[in-house]
């Protein structure tokens, strides 16, 4: 199953001009429309990777009386010891079933939002009845589908490019390392060579084309089809739809010689990934 990426994006925008704090895959979900929370979750994971990156992940701990507690980054050792929840004075240990992911806007995707304020409000106006947030994505869950993975206690986005994850041959817990000869060399040479090729096309873009929204448009496809391609176990899915979204900007739109066989280069490179 596939989301609506360019929905979810619009969603994103409309929270950040609402300047909501806090949100998770569910709320997010359903103002999207998207049947399928967990796939959205994905989505909202890849627009926290990297310096591209609009969002931020956090786990998020509830106590014994499910109050939305304590915050840790993505890679953090949940605490084996008792904690005092800020709410209710509870005292509980963490716990992967009590413990979930939310996600809050990054500085500088407010601050472009801000400027697009005009035509987002044009666009689907500026308030959203966000639902409340009474469904939780645990970590429990999202280890299960393999979304994140723990790697040294630490909680782990499973397309980092500093791990390699071979399913049940790499117990939990267990240290990675890398060589010369390993798959990770590959992946990690192919994504800065993913980088380079997609800011090339990125600065044509700002050059080349003066409308602001599809600029911002197409920059958010780009960047998105950009980080799904380099990551670890790239869903195909996911990619197809990124790019069959800059497809149809570009093919319509963008006059420039040097701009199109630019974003030809770019496609057939995301596209044709090393073996590994």
């Amino acid at each position: 199953m596939s989301v609506n990426t360019v929905e979810i994006d619009k969603v994103l925008e409309r929270l950040a001009l609402s300047n909501e704090k806090r949100f998770n895959a569910f709320q997010v979900a359903s103002l999207a429309n998207e049947s399928d929370p967990l796939e959205v979750n994905e989505y909202l994971l890849y627009k926290s990777e990297g310096k591209f990156g609009a969002l931020t992940a956090k786990i998020e701990t509830l106590c014994v009386n499910n109050h939305p507690d304590k915050h840790f980054e993505l890679g953090t050792v949940l605490p084996n010891y008792e904690v005092e929840c800020r709410i209710c004075d509870s005292e509980y240990v963490p716990d992967l079933e009590f413990a979930h992911l939310v996600f809050y806007f990054r500085e500088v995707y407010k601050q472009e939002i801000e400027k697009k304020n005009d035509e987002i409000q044009n666009e689907s106006g500026k308030d959203v009845l966000v639902p409340p947030m009474d469904e939780f994505m645990t970590l429990a869950r999202l280890l299960q589908s393999q979304q994140l993975c723990i790697v040294n206690g630490g909680i782990h986005f499973m397309n980092g490019e500093k791990f390699s994850f071979n399913n049940v041959n790499n117990p939990v817990n267990s240290a990675v390392s890398f060589g010369d000869e390993s798959p990770n060399t590959v992946i990690n040479v192919y994504k800065q060579d993913v980088e380079n090729v997609t800011n090339d096309l990125l600065a044509l873009i700002e050059s080349e084309i003066s409308d602001s929204k599809v600029k911002n448009e197409l920059r958010e496809l780009i960047e998105g089809a950009a980080l799904e391609s380099g990551s670890k176990e790239p869903k195909p899915a996911i990619l197809r739809t990124l790019i069959d979204g800059t497809k149809g900007i570009m093919t319509t739109i963008v006059k420039s010689p040097a701009l199109l066989d630019a974003y030809e280069k770019w496609v057939q490179f995301l596209q044709d990934p090393p073996t590994l």
